[in-house]
């Protein structure tokens, strides 16, 4: 997958703010708009799908991959989070606020080198695909799908 520069990173990750994530929320304002100083820079302590917007379901890791398997070129970005807060060294290997965009093949190949918690979505901003963190009491990880205020798959 391709890192785009700085700007178009930047543009990018705004408007996938813009157009999922309710940044009037107070969940927003105090854990995502309200950035931290930390030893890699400014950085915030929530999660994006924290405070999506638009209607979202729950779904499976394989529900989702067959979801983006019908997806030619994707964007993915990652939430801003700081090194201190993340154990594992080198968890994003791209600059912190980086936007990679590609085929869906090649995402589905260097899917088990990514971390978790990653947006996925095009160029049309109208759907997206996040891998959380999260676990199921069955141990099976949380996967979400949003596409404007109905849901896909």
């Amino acid at each position: 997958m391709k890192v785009l520069q700085k700007d178009e990173s930047s543009f990018i990750r705004e408007l996938y703010i813009s157009e999922f994530v309710d940044s009037e929320s107070e969940w927003y304002i105090n854990h995502i708009k309200t950035m931290q100083s930390c030893v890699d820079g400014l950085c915030y302590d929530g999660y994006l799908w924290e405070c999506l917007k638009k209607g979202y379901k729950f779904i499976s890791v394989q529900h989702a991959i067959d979801i983006l398997e019908n997806k030619k070129y994707i964007y993915l970005l990652y939430d801003l989070h700081s090194c201190e807060k993340i154990l594992q060294s080198n968890y994003w290997k791209y600059a912190k606020a980086a936007v990679l965009f590609g085929t869906t093949k090649e995402f589905l190949s260097e899917m088990p080198y990514l971390p978790e918690d990653i947006y996925v979505f095009d160029d049309t901003f109208t759907w997206s695909v996040i891998f959380t963190h999260e676990i199921t009491e069955k141990g099976r990880r949380i996967c979400m799908c949003v596409e404007n205020d109905k849901f896909i798959g």
